[in-house]
């Protein structure tokens, strides 16, 4: 079997921006460097940092970390300039979904999100997201990446699989209620292939929400491999389809019964 050997953790994030008094969110358009297509490098010692306007929302790239402990830092230190590069009466918020304000979503960009394809890890099949006019329903990421040695297709699609045992599942038990899958957004098995492994993109905002949660997504990804190179993935072959109603549908109590049977530790 082939194992998958000196993986490392990365992650991209969207926070959306809210007022301090108010605690109603805004656009970011306007207030943020960089785009999807240039993206805007604010640490010249390491080029892995960078942020750039998604749709609404202020997204931020991290550098691969190697431990929970360099994960957490590289995240706070996101965020931290993140916070201090807009005016001081806005901060970020890490959050599933927010309804906007109308009147933030008038621009071409505000408009224009879900535009490139991902896959279903349990299916094959791509999905696509499709920009709704009609709705001022907005969502927010917390995308994990996973690069490894040599990487490849079918050790991919393992790897997401086990991520949503290890993440997506639990992670419905640990999350307040949001809006977000209404947009067609956190679903399980969503995934896209890099050139240095794969991106497991279930996870909502939320989980950058603490550095408890930052903590324990690193160490979920970790055991996510570990139950892969010990060999008990076909352990889970069997529960792609409940594996997937659990995530896609919110259900805390068969998401209960998920994590006793893989014995899954939820932050305290």
């Amino acid at each position: 079997m082939k194992l998958i050997n000196n993986f490392l953790v990365g992650s991209d994030v969207e926070f959306f921006l809210v007022d301090k008094q108010t605690g109603k969110p805004v656009s970011a358009e306007g207030l943020v460097k960089g785009s999807k297509d240039e993206p805007y490098f604010f640490d010249e010692s390491n080029p892995y940092f960078a942020t750039s306007l998604d749709n609404v929302s202020y997204e931020g790239n991290i550098p691969p970390a190697k431990t929970a402990d360099e994960f957490v830092a590289y995240m706070k230190k996101l965020r931290d300039y993140m916070d201090s590069s807009v005016p001081n009466t806005l901060k970020t918020l890490a959050k599933g979904s927010v309804r906007m304000d109308w009147k933030y979503l008038e621009t071409e960009i505000a408009q224009l999100y879900g535009c490139h394809p991902s896959q279903n890890a349990w299916s094959g099949e791509t999905e696509l997201v499709e920009a709704n006019p009609k709705s001022n329903l907005r969502a927010a990421g917390f995308h994990i990446h996973i690069g490894y040695d040599k990487p490849d297709y079918d050790r991919n699609i393992e790897i997401i699989k086990a991520m949503d045992s290890y993440l997506g599942v639990p992670a419905v038990l640990l999350e307040p209620a949001d809006e977000r899958k209404k947009v067609g957004y956190g679903r399980a098995g969503n995934h896209r292939h890099t050139r240095y492994g794969v991106e497991y993109r279930s996870l909502s905002s939320y989980f950058a929400s603490s550095d408890e949660l930052i903590r324990w997504c690193f160490n979920q990804t970790t055991k996510a491999i570990d139950f892969i190179n010990n060999g008990r993935i076909k352990e889970i072959e069997g529960l792609g389809d409940e594996i997937q109603f659990v995530i896609n549908n919110n259900s805390k109590r068969r998401a209960k019964k998920l994590v006793d049977q893989f014995e899954i530790e939820l932050p305290q």
